[in-house]
Parts: C-alpha cells; structure tokens; sequence
C-alpha cells in the first residue's frame, strides 16, 4: 500500500508540472525571447545579447549612406507560444526598424512571411524565428545614439530594450609592424627557387607560403569597425571563371572575423605562395573607416621558368587557338593557310633559361606543323627574352572533326 501511495504522489507532481496553471517557477506556460546578431558571416558567428546592457553597433557609415544590422528573434521555450506586441525605436529619427519578416525554420532557403506590428501582433511557435532590420543613417559625421524596445508576453523579460549607437568611426592601417607606417607597398622579399615546393599540410594544396605578413588594422574610434579585404591582384593573370586568389601568388590568410572592436586591433595576414621563380606584382584593398588602403605586393624567387605567350584571345593560358571566336572553325580549304605564333620564354628572375629540346608528342595530330622543329634554339634566354615559335594549321581530318595538337620544350 505504501508502494501505491510513492507511485500516485510522483505522478501528481508530474502532471502539476506539465499543467499551464501551475507557478512559472516550475514551468513557464508562454514563450521565451532571446535575441542574437548572425549577420557578419559564419567567421563572426552569433553573438547572443544580454537581457541587460545590450547594444547593436552599427559602426560609422559615410553621411546620408546607411549601415544595417539584422537581430534575429528566437523563442527558446518552445512549444510555447512567443508574442511580440511591440517594437519601438526612440532617441532621434537616425535609427528605424524598416523590416520585420517570420520565417518557419533556420534553413536558408524557408520563406518569410513580413509581419507588421502596428497592425499584428508576431508570434513565435514551434521553430519559427524572426529577422528584425534595423537601419542607421546618419545625417552629419559625429556619435548618435538611440533605443530599440521589444514588448512582449515572455514572464521574464516582458520589455527588452536595447541600446543603439553608431558613427564616431576612426581607424588606422599599418602595413609595416613597427613602427607603424602609412606605405602602401608590401614587399616579401627574395627567395631561392630551392625553397618552393607543395604545402602538404593546406587543405587548398597550394605550394609552401615562403613569407606571411600581417596588416594590422587599429580601431581608434567609438564604434565598431568591419574591415574589407579584397585581393584585387593576385600576382597571376586569370583564366576566364576564375577570380583573383584562386589560383594565384598572394592569398589572403585566415583572418576570423574582420569586426574590430574599440580600441582593439584586428590582423589581416596577407601570403606570398609561389609556385614558381620569378618576380611577382599583386594588390590587396583594405577598407576600415575613410578612403581604402591599396597595397602594392611583391615578392621575388630567383630562378629560371619556362612560360608561354599564344597569339589568340587569351594568350596566357598556354593554349594557341585557332580559327576565329565564336565557333573558332578552320575551313579545310582555307588559303593561305592559317599559321599563328606562340612564345617561349623565361619568366624566371637573375638566372638564364636554355630551352635544349623540342618536340611534337606522338598524339599531336599532322594537321599543325612549325618550321621551329628540329629545334636548334639552344641559347640561353635571360630573364623576359622569348622565342617565337610558328605554327601552322592544314587542316586534313574530315569536316567537323577537332583536331589537336602538343608542343613539348
């Protein structure tokens, strides 16, 4: 009898717990509110804002531009039901709440739903969670601030005000560690071509980094500063689809998240990764608060290499192609028959190039033919010296037939 009453009393209290009119203190029988900033990238992560002391930083945008920030509302009570009644923005007309959209899940591609709250209360179930867009425009240079309240029915933080601020922005770029200095070139160094060779433990598999510099960027104003980095030249022409640091000489490192704190200093490493020798040029932009930094990059390794020039549309993809864009057809009876050049040449830096050999490889079909072979060009090349190379196409495969050819020094 004793078991029966242990077993009874446990289960009571059980059902008193699940029950919507027992004390919050045991269970809350509405919504919770929890806000959170996730709009500066997976590098930035999300920064979850304290029920008390909280503040949006909009940084310092240029006057009459505007910089926008995105809280993201979430009910970590569920499935109790979160309802927002009210969203007021006060302390000057320089910050405005300009959207507020619904959406069913976290999944990036989950539609949105626009709630507007003078006519709607936005209400929270399940897993659904709401974008709320707040805009800052300043008018003037100088600091401003206002307050972001959220009304809701949560029983623990039923009016959630949030400080806002933004403007008041400085900053300062320093290419060279110290002292620190406003030059706006950044040179590497001179290498060996002994000291080139793959990266086994990147994960890109790019050839060793033979030198990595940080660019620190110090934040000497009153808000937050996002810093811009943008490689603009990677040191290596691109072939049509690929952007600047793809395939390149400089990389920009891992620099986490870009958002620098009040007086705080963020680093931006910059790579010098070549694969070959030669002397190499590139850009990299920086934008903290005012104009952007342009950086001129440098970086030499002694050595010869072997580079190649074609006269067609894109004449350093080592590729010489024939005919004409768009369909870049040969007639089989074309007269004269069409020849074009390419360019073998030493792209290397401080060290001679001999070129011993030449050949056509034993796939290359007999429509192409170059008065280049035998090869007798053996004198060294120094360093941008060529040799031109002509080869000429008679087409004799049949009609809508490609025909290739190989080249090998």
């Amino acid at each position: 009898m004793t078991n029966r009453i242990v077993v009874w009393s446990a289960l009571f209290t059980g059902l008193c717990v699940s029950d919507c009119t027992c004390d919050d203190g045991l269970a809350s029988a509405v919504g919770e509110m929890e806000l959170a900033l996730c709009d500066r990238g997976q590098s930035c992560g999300c920064e979850v804002l304290p029920a008390q002391g909280a503040t949006v930083d909009f940084g310092s945008p240029a006057p009459l531009s505007s910089s926008l920030r995105t809280l993201t509302v979430r009910n970590t009570n569920q499935p109790r039901k979160l309802t927002i009644h009210r969203l007021d923005v006060t302390g000057g007309d320089l910050f405005a709440a300009t959207s507020v959209l619904r959406r069913p899940s976290e999944a990036a591609n989950a539609p949105t739903t626009t709630i507007d709250l003078k006519h709607e209360p936005l209400t929270l179930e399940g897993t659904e969670l709401a974008e709320i867009t707040l805009a800052f425009r300043p008018s003037a240079e100088g600091e401003f601030a206002a307050t972001l309240t959220l009304g809701s029915d949560s029983s623990t933080h039923p009016n959630w005000t949030v400080a806002l601020r933004g403007g008041g922005g400085a900053s300062e770029i320093c290419v060279n560690d110290d002292p620190c200095s406003d030059a706006d070139d950044l040179d590497f160094g001179t290498f060996q071509d002994s000291e080139i060779g793959p990266d086994f433990a990147d994960a890109l598999g790019r050839p060793l980094a033979l030198g990595t510099h940080m660019v620190r960027v110090k934040n000497t104003g009153a808000t937050q500063l996002w810093v811009g980095v943008e490689l603009t030249n990677d040191g290596l022409p691109e072939v049509p689809g690929e952007l600047p640091g793809m395939a390149g000489v400089f990389f920009i490192g891992n620099a986490g998240c870009t958002v620098v704190n009040p007086g705080t200093t963020g680093l931006i490493p910059i790579e010098y990764r070549p694969a070959t020798a030669g002397e190499h040029l590139g850009e990299v932009v920086i934008k903290g608060f005012g104009a952007p930094r342009h950086i001129t990059l440098s970086g030499r390794v002694i050595g010869a290499h072997l580079c190649f020039r074609t006269e067609d549309d894109i004449p350093t993809d080592g590729l010489l192609q024939f005919g004409s864009a768009p369909d870049y057809d040969t007639a089989v009876n074309e007269e004269p028959a069409e020849t074009r050049r390419l360019w073998v040449g030493n792209c290397g830096y401080q060290a001679d190039l001999t070129v011993s050999a030449a050949s056509a490889a034993s796939t290359s079909a007999p429509d192409f033919t170059t008065s280049a072979l035998p090869w007798t060009q053996t004198m060294p090349l120094a360093p941008g010296g060529e040799i031109e190379v002509p080869v000429t196409l008679v087409p004799v495969a049949e009609i809508g037939t490609a025909v290739r050819g190989r080249y090998s020094f």
